[in-house]
């Protein structure tokens, strides 16, 4: 490719391709500027210039795949069906392609590294929360749910047994997850019926 003076989105898209790769490969201690640079023929300070680390980098390659998750269509008019089918996205994106090995990869780093933690959790998790809310408040404004549902424990309860099987217990993150998960969620945010 020679080298490119400006980060456009074809140099972008080619530099968080070469990094994902390189994850995929051997984790954040694979991932580095200069591999990237040898891989893609970009300036390493090319890529500095949009990317101030491979922390940095990392964390751009995961919010690239998040973004393909959480901005997944559902079909489903009912909330049960939409947390479903958002839960079945996650699933199925961590389990059949490279990003379960990335997040595996990638999860001592965000738990030991404060300031990457908290990256991950102001934009990956932020937006799975953002999207989360809009189907509470969408359940809420059809009378599915109740009013006042704690959406962070919310978050917690629908999408930790999914990392927990991945990064804890090796579990198979098996089709009918996201049903079991939000079967066992559900009743617990339902709106009452009088």
């Amino acid at each position: 490719m020679g080298d490119v003076s400006d980060v456009d989105g074809t140099v972008e898209a080619v530099v968080l391709d070469a990094a994902r790769d390189l994850l995929v490969e051997g984790g954040v201690k694979r991932l580095t500027i200069e591999r990237v640079s040898q891989r893609t023929g970009v300036a390493k300070t090319t890529i500095y210039r949009r990317w101030r680390s491979r922390d940095d980098l990392a964390l751009a390659v995961v919010l690239e795949m998040t973004k393909a998750v959480v901005d997944t269509p559902s079909h489903h008019a009912d909330t049960q069906g939409k947390l479903v089918s958002l839960l079945r996205s996650v699933v199925t994106f961590l389990a059949d392609t490279p990003m379960g090995t990335v997040m595996r990869g990638l999860a001592s780093e965000v738990a030991t590294d404060p300031r990457l933690g908290a990256a991950f959790r102001d934009t990956v998790v932020a937006m799975r929360r953002a999207r989360l809310n809009q189907v509470v408040e969408e359940g809420v404004a059809r009378g599915e749910l109740r009013a006042g549902i704690d959406i962070d424990l919310l978050h917690d309860f629908l999408f930790g047994p999914v990392y927990y099987r991945l990064l804890v217990t090796g579990m198979p993150l098996e089709e009918a997850l996201p049903e079991r998960i939000v079967d066992a969620v559900l009743p617990s945010i339902t709106a009452t019926r009088d």
